[in-house]
Order: structure tokens, then sequence, then C-alpha cells
């Protein structure tokens, strides 16, 4: 059947070699890249992001940490880590964006213990910014890729205890130094370049995360690099959607 195909597009050589193992026409297998890589903003200046972070009242002396596409049982990881350093950093803020909104009741409450003020994504649109609050959690859909834009230090969740990971690729594209956990199966393709071009950290538990956003607020060069390789690592991997339309372009016009 594979045989019947004018081309075959993959992701990445691992994808091409098992195409071909199954019998694919080796001629005929390209490597084209993901897909991911094209479909992302790159500009934190864009306003969808820009309006963000109007609404959220983000400083220009504001440093925003944002763990996004969390899972149960991450945002006390998150939250723990945050108290640890926020004593020595006032103007450290936390951006909670949870990968399903209707879990933002039980973060709610988790938040109303943990003795920091704290506000809901959609009262920004009913009350504005509360200036005393340090927390946001947001609880509106579709806005993810935009609050990646906000901030300047990342941890993308479902990638603890279990999880198979979260896309990476939006806040790596923004330049933010980037971090997850060491469960991500289902972007192991990105995973495994991205750590090796250094674009990324892995952190394993609290304490790890605590030393990551410690080393970005303590040395801001640190930080720079950490995002300047990220986005670096973004954009030279971009253009896959465009290869794959060449491709597909080529084989109609020469059928």
């Amino acid at each position: 059947t594979l045989r019947h195909f004018d081309i075959v597009g993959v992701q990445s050589s691992e994808y091409a070699r098992r195409f071909i193992q199954l019998g694919a026409d080796p001629q005929r297998v390209r490597i084209v890249d993901s897909m991911k890589y094209s479909a992302v903003e790159s500009n934190p200046q864009n306003e969808f992001s820009q309006h963000l972070r109007h609404l959220a009242e983000f400083h220009e002396d504001d440093m925003v940490f944002m763990a996004g596409s969390t899972c149960r049982g991450e945002e006390s990881v998150v939250l723990t880590a945050y108290q640890r350093l926020v004593p020595a950093h006032p103007r450290l803020r936390l951006i909670l964006a949870p990968r399903h909104v209707d879990r933002c009741q039980a973060i709610a409450k988790l938040l109303q213990g943990c003795g920091h003020r704290w506000q809901l994504r959609s009262q920004l649109d009913i009350s504005g910014a509360d200036p005393l609050a340090r927390i946001l959690l947001v609880d509106k859909i579709g806005e993810l890729g935009a609050w990646w834009g906000t901030c300047h230090i990342a941890w993308v969740g479902g990638s603890l205890w279990g999880g198979r990971g979260k896309n990476m690729i939006e806040p790596a594209a923004f330049g933010t130094a980037v971090a997850f956990g060491p469960n991500t199966t289902d972007f192991r393709n990105i995973v495994q370049p991205m750590l090796a071009a250094r674009a990324a950290v892995i952190v394993r538990n609290e304490q790890e995360l605590a030393s990551f956003i410690e080393s970005c607020l303590h040395q801001p060069g640190y930080r720079q690099e950490a995002g300047r390789r990220a986005r670096q690592f973004v954009a030279a991997r971009s253009g896959a959607t465009e290869r794959t339309l060449a491709i597909i372009d080529r084989c109609i016009a020469h059928p």
C-alpha cells in the first residue's frame, strides 16, 4: 500500500526509518519536520499578548513566571516554588493556566490558603486588575498561546507524574526561558533535539523548578541566553508547512 504513495512526508528520521521498514520507497520519503513549528506566534508584541499584558497590568519591572497546561497536582509544585522565591523577589508575578479550565475551582481552593493575593482571569474583564494580586489564574479557554507571550520564564505542565507532555514550542518561539518535567513522550521528537540545543531545561520536582526560576532571576544573562536559544531552535525548524505544500505542488504539477 505504501508503495502507491507519491510522497511520504514525515517529521523525523525516526519516522522515515519506520515508513521504509513498513515498505515505503526510500526515494519517496521526505523529512519535512513538524508543522507545530510553523503554527506558533513568535512576536511577544503581538496584539493579543499586548492586550493581555495591559489587562493584567504587568509593569516593566515585573518578572512574570508562567506555568501553562498544568495538570492535577502540578499547581501545588509550582505554587510552592513561587512561595519560596517571592520574599526575595517581590516583583515576581505568577500565571497559572491549567490544561482544563474546569479544574479552576479546585485550584482556587489551593490559592485561597497560599497567603498571596490572587485573581481570576475572568475578573479582569469585569473589575479590572487587582493592584495587590501577584498570582493570576487563567479560567478562560483559547488564550494560552497569547499568555505565553507575556512571560519571561515558562514551565510547561502535563509533564510530571506520568504525564505525556504539552506543547513547549509555543513559549520557546517567544524567546522565553523554558522548562518542563521529565515525562514528555508525546513530544519526544521535539524534546530530544531541543535539549541537545540547550533550548530548554528538565525539572523533576519543586526544588529543581525553584532553582531554574532563581537562576533566571539572579542571572539575567542566563535567562536571556536560554530564551535566545529557544527562539533560535524554533525559528530554525519553521517552514514545515511550506515544505509540505511545495512537495504537494510538485506532485500536482508533475503527476
